[in-house]
């Protein structure tokens, strides 16, 4: 016998730009998908959350998270639950059929628990897929998970090939898998992480051109889940705080849209208008705001005259638009009351702050400081065991900043203020 010997050969793949999230939604067209979340409540009475056994006046959106966290698996599993998300899953898909019939829908659903009441192979699953086919039987779906009767990755490729409305998946089919006609998400699973939760909504994110018509673009995408707090804070720290355009809708407040403007709109984004959305309020770091529907004539003026943006933030220049009645005709005129203004034919040039950036340098910087105290009070003998948290609670009420408040979600003037702070301290 011989000895074979085979060289190994290992290639670093080194990506040559790097689009961010906010970049990708400020494109026009958008390459990303303007997303709704359509969230449902659910009565928590059943879970022992309700008053004095009463049925339900507390629905999970005001229970703590921490509480939620341990009934979640039961919460997804609830058959009121199921039917409910996925009424809601159905009548989404089925109006966006109505204009294109081959989008498609995913549903993300929990892990066989293993227990005796759920011992039967992918019971969630199966679950989910009878209580959607209640609602529209003609409903081609697939499951496709590491448990499933069919090969997982035959399924995949077949969806991924036109085949089935509906994909029912657990974590597998959040990775990797690029399907434009997808624009419904159910999220029926236990687990709320950010980088998960970021691969289960990019699977509806992406534009789509179901035809050969260029307008033909599918813009919104619609992600359906209980009203958990997970949920919520997820979607509102990844859609608006990555500069995307964003909108929760309550299924009462749906219908009423649906019956009031299905007949005029093409394709049915309605409830997530791709122009002059109200995204709450702009916010730039001297905590000067302005109403949200002003981004859009702001960039637009932008775009017109770069050298506004030299001294100017984006909410100063919404409220002085709003003030001096600037308005932008559809040839591009800029118009100041009555007047046109005339267009610099030699722009400055644009300052660009990454704000991001300076973000993650100031929490990078207040987290490093911060755990430089906690050293030097470990070596002056304090034997606080939680001492790396109480650093932070003292020098945040120093500095006036509410004690709860997580290093993310600071502005970057406190984050300064704090670690301005733990300099001082370092110093004396």
């Amino acid at each position: 016998m011989e000895v074979w010997r085979g060289d190994t050969v290992t290639y670093r793949l080194v990506p040559d730009h790097e689009t961010t999230f906010a970049q990708a939604w400020a494109e026009l067209p958008p390459a990303l998908c303007y997303i709704a979340r359509i969230p449902i409540a659910v009565e928590m009475a059943r879970y022992g959350f309700g008053e004095d056994g009463e049925k339900a006046v507390t629905d999970i959106s005001e229970v703590p998270a921490f509480l939620v966290r341990s009934t979640l698996a039961e919460i997804v599993r609830d058959d009121d639950v199921v039917k409910a998300c996925s009424a809601e899953f159905v009548k989404s898909l089925k109006e966006r059929k109505q204009n294109f019939p081959e989008t498609a829908g995913i549903i993300f659903v929990g892990n066989d628990l293993n227990r005796e009441d759920d011992t039967e192979t992918n019971a969630h699953a199966r679950q989910v897929a009878q209580a959607v086919r209640q609602f529209d039987s003609s409903l081609d779906i697939k499951i496709a998970t590491s448990t499933s009767d069919e090969n997982p990755r035959e399924v995949l490729d077949e969806f991924q090939n036109g085949m089935g409305d509906v994909l029912i998946v657990k974590q597998m089919g959040g990775v990797g898998m690029d399907v434009p006609r997808l624009k419904v998400c159910l999220d029926l699973s236990t687990f709320r992480t950010e980088s998960l939760y970021v691969q289960r909504i990019c699977r509806v994110a992406t534009v789509w051109q179901p035809t050969a018509d260029s307008d033909d673009l599918v813009l919104t995408a619609t992600y359906i889940t209980p009203d958990d707090p997970f949920s919520e804070a997820l979607f509102d720290n990844f859609i608006r705080r990555e500069g995307g355009d964003a909108e929760m809708v309550t299924p009462a407040e749906l219908d009423y849209i649906r019956t009031e403007t299905s007949e005029q709109q093409r394709i049915p984004d309605w409830y997530v208008p791709t122009g002059n959305t109200s995204i709450g309020h702009m916010k730039d770091t001297e905590q000067r705001t302005a109403e949200g529907s002003w981004l859009d004539p702001v960039r637009k003026l932008a775009s017109i005259l770069p050298e506004v943006l030299n001294k100017r933030t984006e909410p100063e220049l919404a409220n002085i638009m709003e003030r001096e009645n600037i308005v932008i005709d559809p040839e591009n005129h800029v118009h100041h009351g009555y007047g046109e203004l005339q267009v610099a034919s030699t722009p400055a040039p644009v300052q660009i702050r990454d704000l991001n950036a300076e973000h993650k340098k100031a929490r990078g910087r207040a987290a490093r400081l911060g755990r430089q105290v906690a050293n030097k009070r470990k070596k002056a003998g304090d034997t606080d065991p939680h001492l790396y948290a109480s650093v932070f609670m003292d020098h945040k009420r120093r500095c006036g900043i509410a004690v709860g408040k997580r290093l993310e979600d600071m502005e970057i003037a406190e984050l300064e203020r704090l670690a301005e702070s733990f300099q001082r301290e370092l110093a004396s």
